[in-house]
């Protein structure tokens, strides 16, 4: 099968036109149009009308109304041979169309995950070709067609491995640098042995000074797509940390500063992660607990409604389907419900809440209550003291409400896993749960 190579831009040429992948990604997209083909098989052939044809193809597509993903398929069609005839800069444009047009698509219909993978590498290359940066596209390419070879579509095996060597013989590598892998070892240790002092007991308020110190270095030097992301969330995972410490110890500006950076770290990686990335859902979850955090840290500084608003909206980036965002997605749950009954409890005994809040925030605490479940672990008492603290807050939103029976009920449920709580903390948790169950008769109607 012939495949073209640039006649244009040196060491950042890309793979030529590839026939096979573009039949198999279009064979998911529903029948074959018989313009198509012709255009596949010009192209394949070097032909030199492959452009024109291309651009014939697309306009009729536009013409006629086809559906977006068709749409975006010719779009994709016209960049891949525009890319291969050594014309990046009008590659550029068709690529960047043909990702706008597929990414809805591909968000609703897994069929169209393919495409969108090839319209984000064609877009990536002819940016290069171009002259410019690739804004990450190639990476995010490479990530959803490993995750497209493991999801049954084997074509995409052999194309993702002829893909990384390109990518190496262009100097464009797509694995760790072993300089940079080397540097993130040292960052790491950094870190640990931070971890540690802190685990000893030492006070010093820049304990992890240096660990950041050496990210921000590795993050500096990154000179591949996995050599910064990594250094991104190292940097990230050190500042939340920080961040945690500062708030216990009422640095709050220096935790909000912290806080904030870590957040907006992983909002970027995740932008930068396919949807079928393996590492997606460990970014999903990192993030997740950086918002948590920075929620809590917000609140220390007394501005719930602040506090609230991040936690929503970290609630609703962290539904997806993997463990760790489940995980993640339930500690800010829990947060939010903490928050919010505290609010709730403070207008109920001024006499000043309306039901429809009341109800809310019953709707809430259910939430938590579910998502605390979930993560129970029998191994980790922890956990228990999560869930009894989440069921006694529900319990008292059903109090809040009227429903008086329901509320003991749920009360008598966290008194018994509170009873699984050892030590102080524990005897703690009992001793408040025991005093709103024996006051619960004050909300009887």
């Amino acid at each position: 099968m012939a495949r073209w190579w640039w006649r244009a831009g040196g060491k950042d040429a890309g793979p030529g036109f590839d026939a096979g992948i573009l039949l198999a990604v279009r064979g998911r997209l529903g029948p074959q149009d018989p313009d198509e083909t012709e255009v596949i098989r010009v192209a394949a052939k070097g032909g030199r009308r492959a452009p024109e044809l291309a651009a014939a193809h697309l306009a009729r597509r536009r013409a006629r109304g086809d559906g977006q993903a068709l749409l975006g398929y010719a779009l994709l069609l016209s960049g891949q041979i525009l890319l291969a005839r050594g014309e990046p800069r009008r590659a550029v444009a068709a690529a960047a169309e043909a990702v706008e047009t597929l990414r809805p698509c591909a968000v609703r219909d897994p069929d169209v995950l393919g495409a969108y993978a090839l319209a984000l590498d064609c877009l990536g290359l002819a940016r290069r070709g171009a002259g410019l940066a690739d804004q990450g596209h190639v990476g995010q390419a490479l990530d959803l067609m490993v995750g497209l070879a493991r999801n049954g579509v084997p074509a995409f095996t052999e194309h993702h491995e002829r893909r990384v060597a390109v990518e190496g013989r262009t100097g464009h590598a797509t694995a760790a640098s072993p300089a940079c892998a080397s540097e993130a070892e040292a960052a790491a240790r950094s870190y640990e042995a931070a971890t540690e002092r802190l685990v000893a007991g030492e006070e010093e308020p820049g304990v992890f000074a240096r660990p950041i110190a050496a990210y921000r270095a590795l993050l500096r030097s990154a000179a591949t797509v996995p050599d910064r992301r990594r250094a991104q969330r190292g940097l990230a995972e050190v500042l939340w940390h920080s961040g945690l410490v500062r708030t216990g110890r009422d640095d709050l500006a220096g935790a909000l500063a912290e806080l904030r950076e870590s957040v907006a770290l992983l909002r970027h990686v995740l932008d930068e992660t396919s949807s079928l990335a393996a590492q997606r859902d460990d970014v999903v979850g990192e993030l997740g607990r950086s918002i948590a955090g920075l929620g809590r840290a917000l609140a220390a500084t007394g501005d719930l409604d602040a506090a609230v608003a991040v936690l929503i909206e970290g609630e609703a980036l962290t539904g997806g389907p993997g463990r760790q965002a489940r995980e993640a997605h339930g500690e800010l749950t829990a947060t939010h419900a903490m928050l919010s009954f505290t609010v709730t409890q403070e207008r109920v005994g001024h006499g000043v809440a309306d039901p429809g809040e009341l109800h809310e925030l019953l709707a809430l605490t259910e939430r938590a209550v579910r998502a605390t479940r979930a993560g129970l672990d029998p191994g980790d008492p922890g956990t228990f003291a999560e869930l009894a603290e989440a069921e006694a807050r529900y319990g008292m939103a059903h109090l809040f409400n009227g429903d008086l029976d329901a509320g003991l009920a749920m009360l008598e449920e966290a008194l018994a896993h509170a009873d699984v709580v050892p030590g102080e903390e524990g005897e703690d948790l009992r001793r408040r749960i025991r005093a709103e169950r024996d006051t619960a008769g004050r909300f009887a109607p």
